[in-house]
């Protein structure tokens, strides 16, 4: 972290490995080694143990021995925010969530800090643009058969477009464990943006693969992105793109059409 403790820097390190399945402990190795840059403090504890790394179609789950947490909740945030600020840039990881003895962190706000993904953490560069953000996300019910509105705050900077925190945030998953999530945790978004009232989204080319199987979870998927993206005043209607084309096969339904908003899909 900077030397002011109040956010995180960016130091690049060429990690040495067998086997990418070492990667996610030799990343944690050179973060508990600390910075080059003597201007930069470590951001954990050398004495801190990793217990177990566990990873679930890219999302991680990393806890640490009790040695992680400190005095300073500041201070512990930080070090999450680091920790999976590098483990994210590892292929095939798109959340970390991080905990100490089983334990959730606890933020300086009384928050248990959740799952992160690479978007969701500014660097120092980043923090004179950020800001916070109310969105409006909808997931599965219990029936598996309607969309369910989930409001949150989420912070974002102006390096890329609110529609495409808006569709990472999806794939996260909800917060209510009454809800269900409508995509898979590693379905890969490109990119999404607007033009002309249509909001582009374009996924990697595993989105249909992973995000078909029955009607209903094809529908979910498809209209809880549509539902959440058209909560924006600037968006009227929603163009799924797979690896930048228009596809038709998204299991019973086609993804070539132009989706506009659902209300008749959402829980009464």
């Amino acid at each position: 972290m900077n030397e002011k403790e109040s956010t995180i820097v960016a130091e690049k390190r060429e990690i040495r490995y067998n086997s990418e399945y070492e990667i996610p402990e030799r990343v944690l190795d050179a973060l508990k080694r600390g910075p080059v840059d003597k201007k930069n403090l470590p951001i954990m504890s050398r004495s801190v143990d990793v217990q177990r790394i566990n990873v679930e179609n890219g999302a991680m789950a990393v806890d640490f021995s009790q040695e992680y947490l400190t005095d300073d909740q500041n201070q512990n945030m930080l070090a999450t925010y680091a920790v999976a600020k590098s483990l994210c840039q590892i292929d095939g990881i798109n959340t970390v969530k991080v905990t100490a003895e089983g334990r959730d962190i606890i933020a300086p706000d009384g928050r248990s800090i959740d799952a992160l993904a690479d978007a969701d953490i500014n660097l120092e560069s980043d923090v004179d643009t950020s800001e916070s953000k109310d969105v409006v996300l909808y997931f599965a019910d219990s029936s598996g058969k309607s969309l369910v509105r989930e409001q949150r705050t989420i912070r974002i900077t102006d390096k890329q477009p609110l529609e495409q925190y808006i569709v990472n945030e999806l794939i996260k998953g909800p917060e209510s464990k009454e809800l269900s999530a409508v995509l898979t945790s590693d379905s890969g978004l490109i990119s999404a943006e607007t033009n002309d009232g249509t909001c582009f989204v374009n996924f990697k080319a595993n989105f249909v693969d992973k995000n078909t199987g029955s009607e209903d979870q094809e529908r979910l998927a498809v209209y809880a992105v549509v539902n959440a993206l058209t909560e924006l005043e600037n968006v009227r209607s929603v163009q799924f793109l797979v690896e930048g084309k228009r596809v038709d096969a998204f299991g019973t339904m086609s993804l070539s059409e132009v989706f506009r908003r659902n209300e008749d899909i959402i829980a009464k």
